[in-house]
Formats: C-alpha cells, sequence, structure tokens
C-alpha cells in the first residue's frame, strides 16, 4: 500500500475518532430520553443538531448510531472505535475494517502517545 494512502488513513481514523467519541457521549444521554426513543420528530431534530455540530451528514450520524447501538462484535472494542473504523473504510471503500484496523494499531504502535485510556472522556 502507498505510503501516502496509509498516511490519509491515519487521518482520517484521526478525525472520526474524535466524531465517533462525541456522538458515543451524545446518544449516550439522548437514548435515556423516553422522547427521544418514542418520537421519530425527535430523534430527526437531534440528528440534525448532530449532523451540523460535527459537520457530517445526516446520513453519517445514521450510520454511527446505528453501529454504537449494536451489540460489540468484538468484545475488546468500544463501540466508538468499531464506528471510527467502519466510517474509515466506507471512506476508503478498497480497504477493509480489518486493514483499516491493523494501520491504525501499527501508527498507535509506534505513537503510543495516541492512545486513550479506558474509561477517560474526551468531550
Amino acid at each position: 500500500m502507498p505510503l501516502e494512502e496509509r498516511k490519509q488513513i491515519i487521518a482520517d481514523c484521526k478525525q472520526w475518532r474524535l466524531i465517533c467519541e462525541g456522538l458515543n457521549e451524545a446518544f449516550k444521554r439522548l437514548w435515556k430520553q423516553s422522547e427521544y426513543e418514542s418520537s421519530e420528530l425527535h430523534r430527526k431534530e437531534a440528528r440534525g443538531l448532530l449532523a451540523e455540530k460535527y459537520g457530517i451528514s445526516v446520513e453519517e450520524v445514521k450510520t454511527i448510531e446505528r453501529v454504537l447501538k449494536a451489540p460489540s462484535r468484538r468484545s475488546n472494542k468500544s463501540a466508538p472505535t468499531e464506528a471510527r473504523l467502519q466510517m474509515v473504510a466506507l471512506d476508503h471503500m478498497n480497504r477493509d475494517v480489518k486493514t483499516i484496523e491493523k494501520i491504525w494499531g501499527d501508527y498507535l504502535d509506534k505513537h503510543p502517545e495516541e492512545r486513550r485510556k479506558k474509561g477517560r472522556s474526551t468531550t
């Protein structure tokens, strides 16, 4: 894989990490609200505001919400991490999630300061 593509994947991982972690915190609060669960209009408005806040499309917000809500496919990965990997893989359609995960893991091995501590909030 070309070095430039690897650099772009790493940059995308950094960008999506902030977005997915922020959305995870927002959705944790929203999912506790009965009006969010019972009103499609409320969900639509909330998703629109989140899309605007993070500078992404409503469809991307919906995709991330779906991944965050789903049970983890791998117990050692957090939901925001899985969402980030999915979104980067969508941006790089010629690469699968496993490849994205490997590139990000290699980057973290070389840059341990980029690792997040479990339970540490970024918002």
